[in-house]
């Protein structure tokens, strides 16, 4: 009897310090770091909100973030900011290693239309078949020298005109 109870007290003191070791356990860690771009014009995006489970941070003035301490394992990356569509990605996790990740996000308002006349400098009159170019789309212009160009994104834009003959 004395050698059951004694054998029930190491087998409970055994599976108490198993048990306790495990969850003293140091867990297991890896980083994610990367930069945010808009889609249309690889600008990078400050501002945004990058996030890993319980872990976030926000991009830096030239769209960069990195997240520490992320716990390995597949996890889901998400990025949001205002006037942008979320982002969401399924990532795996790798201990000891960094995980480069760049994200492109979109905007998610319809860009800015734009339209002007295009005239000659020297007589004032309208150019006629002019291409004006703002952020890769093309238009050409009217008899009245008239163009548009719908849903420009955002941003510091450089337009341009060529006379086509």
């Amino acid at each position: 009897m004395i050698k059951k109870i004694i054998f029930i007290i190491f087998l409970i003191i055994f599976l108490f310090n198993f048990y306790t070791c495990e969850l003293l356990k140091p867990s297991k860690f890896g980083s994610i770091k990367g930069t945010v771009f808009h889609i249309n014009t690889d600008v990078p995006i400050s501002g945004v909100v990058v996030k890993c489970d319980d872990i976030s941070t926000t991009t830096s003035s030239d769209g960069k973030y990195v997240l520490e301490d992320v716990e390995i394992g597949s996890k889901t990356l998400k990025a949001n900011k205002s006037d942008y569509e979320d982002y969401k990605q399924t990532i795996k996790i790798k201990e000891n290693e960094t995980l480069t990740l760049d994200i492109e996000l979109t905007t998610s308002i319809l860009g800015t239309n734009i339209s002007g006349i295009i005239t000659d400098i020297d007589f004032n009159l309208p150019v006629v078949n002019a291409k004006v170019t703002i952020a890769g789309q093309d238009d050409y212009t009217d008899a009245t020298g008239h163009y548009q160009l719908t849903n420009i994104p955002q941003g510091t834009r450089e337009i341009y005109v060529i006379r086509v003959s």
